[in-house]
């Protein structure tokens, strides 16, 4: 599967089929999030694989009775390591660049279990300190999602996303280009405008001449 179409296809699922996921996919889905870019290359993260199925109950009972997380037979916590940043990069490291690090790993993993066939779920809502009691994580380090991770037992609608005119903008905030289909090269926007514009000529051209016409009949009506 190529890159764009991972990313096209990736959806948010939550529920999973009774099916173990192979430890080579596991291992490729690690490598990715590895792979991700970070601040200074430090690589401050761990990934904390959870197989066993009475911990994914319990990780379902802390993040806020999401009760469908216990049908994942995986789940892949994603943990940052702020004090290494601080070092390097003072609060701004501690606050940011290591959630931004963790993010763009995240985004890896669930791209790579697309990849792979598999069914994927980005989790940021969970009581902090019970999952850390149950895993067993130090204070030096912090969870920063949980993500659920198993073949997919169902199929997501498409989703409702924003225009991207209505997001993009050029060189400063809130500018915007007229046509940015042009610029991105989708032609058929311009070719659908420029068909409703020839359209809406042809009507008025239409109504004019039967506007005319009306009017001619009245006078040939008024000399007879």
């Amino acid at each position: 599967m190529e890159a764009l179409e991972a990313i096209n296809r990736r959806r948010s699922i939550r529920r999973y089929l009774e099916r173990p996921v192979e430890f080579e996919k596991i291992t490729t889905i690690i490598d990715a999030g590895r792979k991700a870019p970070s601040a200074g290359n430090l690589q401050d993260w761990c990934f904390i694989i959870v197989s066993e199925k009475s911990f994914i109950q319990q990780v379902a009972g802390f993040s806020v009775e999401q009760y469908w997380i216990q049908t994942a037979p995986l789940l892949i916590v994603v943990c940052a390591m702020p004090e290494k940043h601080e070092m390097y990069y003072g609060l701004r490291g501690k606050r940011l660049y290591n959630i931004q690090d963790c993010a763009a790993a995240i985004e890896n993993i669930l791209i790579a279990a697309t990849d792979l066939g598999l069914g994927s779920c980005w989790i940021g809502s969970f009581e902090e300190d019970k999952l850390r009691a149950l895993l067993s994580i130090p204070p030096d380090v912090r969870p920063q999602a949980v993500i659920s991770l198993g073949y997919p037992d169902e199929t997501p609608n498409d989703r409702s996303l924003v225009p991207v005119e209505n997001i993009t903008f050029f060189n400063r905030y809130g500018m915007k280009i007229e046509r940015l289909h042009i610029v991105l090269r989708d032609y058929s926007v311009e070719w659908q405008r420029q068909g409703n514009k020839l359209s809406q000529r042809l009507n008025n051209a239409a109504r004019k001449i039967k506007e005319q016409y009306n009017k001619i009949s009245e006078r040939l009506k008024k000399k007879k």
